[in-house]
């Protein structure tokens, strides 16, 4: 999926979640995806990839979600991936 098309997914995720509950206290972000290559292995197209879901998902949510929420301290929670630490 390309950029723009992502952040897009993520814009309206969020948007339905206010549509349905009509607000926003708390964000997780919790998705990730592994290539099992080797970095001698892995192309870069599979590179960005991995980094396009496990780490710009996090910033599309957030910026996506940021405008709904229903109070000054929005919580975020950032959950990575077992195998990324």
């Amino acid at each position: 999926m390309k950029y723009g098309i992502r952040q897009r997914v993520a814009s309206c995720v969020i948007e339905a979640a206010v549509s349905h509950f009509g607000k926003i206290d708390n964000l997780v972000n919790n998705a990730g995806i592994n290539n099992r290559s080797s970095m001698i292995e892995m192309g870069i197209d599979d590179w960005q990839e991995v980094m396009d879901v496990n780490l710009n998902s996090t910033l599309y949510f957030c910026r996506a979600a940021l405008p709904y929420y229903s109070s000054l301290r929005p919580c975020l929670i950032l959950l990575p991936a077992k195998r990324s630490i």
